[in-house]
């Protein structure tokens, strides 16, 4: 038996409000649990194993979004963003998820059909992975939507809380009561028209508590903020343990977290965590959790009373113009965070196996992808960023020295992709070409011109600002994708592999096409399978493309 987690407690007590009570409501969702909600209670086991947009998330998706429409009711989305300090890792990645899916690989390997289909369906999908795909179906919906500098929960509490009242209500978990906001919407029921709802002081009510008591319960059964107190693991092997235990535990401690580890300060578990320590962070984590002002000025909650090392329990300091870029999913948070926190955790993707070749293919191979990342970030910010050492840390314990990223001893890259400029007129030479529907073919095919290939260099001294319009952002984008992976050259002409994807892609869709020709670069279109399972003889044997030719 597990922990039982307050949100779960929680969902015995819920009430329903009819949406012909909302007309003209705002209502901000938390989009992870927004996914997690419609993803993992989906009834579709083997989404772990197949991978991709699940078959029925989008339809889900839009008719939560058509059914509020109809009552009148307005939905803005906010995205976690960077990773805050001793952030707790996402269900996906926990001990019982793992188990599940190796237990559901070993039966699919074994023949066990029913036996694959019964382990899958028990672990958790990893959500972040369809944090694109969400922004993607909002904004094909105009639903507007923004990332979060660090925590959703803790933006929505600030959006809620504005004097002009940004938004009316929260779609979130139960910790947003860690934030201060009393009532929380838990899930949109379509069959009955109605929101689910619970409420702070019912629970405070019910369970006998107050404010702080129950802040603190809840933290000690484990929360993104911290790990359940390991008294209350050893409990839950013998009986049922939740809420109430955790309240009883800090009843016998004089109501406090620190003399209730005091109390148990020779637990290893306790020791080796240091919780009392951890529970202090998390109360400073929270109180003083850098958040995005609707000025776009990004900083700590309470900032007259923030203390002046907030980098050591939220995050390291990024300037607000990154932020801001991030905020409107411009950028992604992932690469940000490898640079703020100076490691690169490698996880084992949901529903993969766990092999030889794919694990050479994530923690080796794709090194060099994520050191181009990081210099091309890192360039363009403080020193401090600029010198900064980058651990790769897997989920496989194995000695990664060799795979360490220093960025100042990387080959530059912003002097080559400075070079890039294309802008005005000559964006419409691009986007004018109708014929082709698939941006990437389109800027390949305008680099074969060669009246155009020389416009798209800077020539004086650049202008400001350098890009102007969204067509401009995005065009030289794709230019400056292309020209990193190899497929134009420093003459800004098309490599043998700029052909190869231009062949490609004429007759096939844009994003799996430019995956599959990175596979191809990479030499993973072999007979293996993802297994190891040596390749059978056939007598016929293909040189390895190289991916610099």
């Amino acid at each position: 038996m597990s922990v039982q987690k307050f949100d779960q407690w929680v969902n015995k007590h819920i009430e329903l409000c009819p949406l012909n009570l909302l007309k003209d409501a705002v209502i901000g969702v938390d989009a992870s649990y927004y996914l997690d909600l419609r993803i993992n209670n989906e009834v579709e086991p083997l989404k772990h194993a197949l991978g991709g947009l699940p078959f029925t998330l989008k339809k889900a998706i839009e008719d939560d979004i058509s059914l509020l429409r109809q009552h009148g009711v307005t939905l803005v989305f906010v995205f976690s963003g960077l990773d805050y300090v001793d952030k707790s890792p996402p269900d996906s990645q926990s001990v019982e998820s793992r188990r599940a899916q190796e237990e559901a690989w070993h039966e699919y390997l074994s023949g066990n059909s029913k036996g694959t289909v019964s382990h899958f369906s028990k672990a958790k999908y990893h959500i972040d992975v369809m944090t694109r795909t969400l922004q993607k179906i909002l904004a094909e919906n105009k639903i507007e939507f923004m990332v979060a500098p660090y925590s959703a929960t803790a933006q929505l509490a600030y959006l809620l809380k504005l004097e002009d009242q940004y938004i009316d209500a929260v779609m979130g978990n139960t910790e947003c009561f860690l934030f201060g906001v009393d009532r929380v919407v838990t899930d949109i029921n379509v069959n009955k028209s109605a929101l689910t709802l619970i409420s702070k002081g019912v629970c405070e009510d019910l369970l006998k508590v107050n404010d702080d008591m129950l802040r603190d319960a809840q933290l000690l059964l484990g929360t993104s903020f911290t790990p359940t107190f390991p008294i209350l693991e050893a409990m839950a092997t013998t009986k049922s343990t939740g809420i109430t235990d955790a309240i009883t535990l800090l009843n016998g401690a004089g109501k406090s977290v620190v003399q209730l580890c005091n109390f148990h300060r020779d637990h290893p578990q306790v020791q080796a965590l240091s919780y009392a320590d951890r529970y202090k962070k998390a109360i400073m984590t929270i109180r003083h959790h850098v958040i995005m002002e609707k000025n776009g000025v990004v900083a700590p909650r309470n900032f007259d009373e923030a203390p002046g090392d907030v980098h050591e329990f939220v995050g390291q300091r990024l300037p607000e113009e990154l932020f801001f870029y991030i905020s409107k999913g411009l950028l992604g948070p992932q690469i940000p965070n490898w640079l703020t926190s100076g490691e690169i955790v490698l996880n084992l993707a949901g529903g993969s196996y766990d092999s030889e070749p794919y694990r050479r293919l994530m923690i080796q191979s794709l090194n060099r992808y994520r050191t181009e990342a990081l210099k091309i970030l890192a360039e363009s910010l403080h020193y401090y960023y600029q010198s900064r050492v980058i651990k790769v840390e897997p989920w496989v314990p194995q000695d990664t020295s060799s795979l360490t990223i220093e960025i100042r001893n990387t080959p530059a890259m912003k002097g080559k992709l400075a070079q890039w400029k294309v802008r005005g007129p000559d964006i419409e030479s691009v986007l004018s070409n109708t014929s082709d529907s698939i941006l990437f073919l389109r800027c390949l095919r305008t680099l074969q011109d060669e009246q155009f290939t020389p416009k798209t260099f800077v020539k004086g001294k650049q202008e400001y600002p350098a890009l102007r319009t969204a067509d401009e952002v995005l065009v030289n984008s794709v230019f400056r994708f292309l020209h990193v992976r190899g497929y134009v050259d420093d003459k800004h002409a098309l490599t043998t592999w700029g052909k190869v994807l231009e062949t490609a892609l004429a007759i096939s869709d844009e994003e799996s096409t430019v995956i599959g020709v990175e596979m191809l670069r990479l030499g993973l279109f072999t007979s293996n399978f993802a297994t190891g399972t040596p390749p059978s003889k056939t007598g016929l044997s293909c040189p390895r493309p190289s991916s610099n030719t």
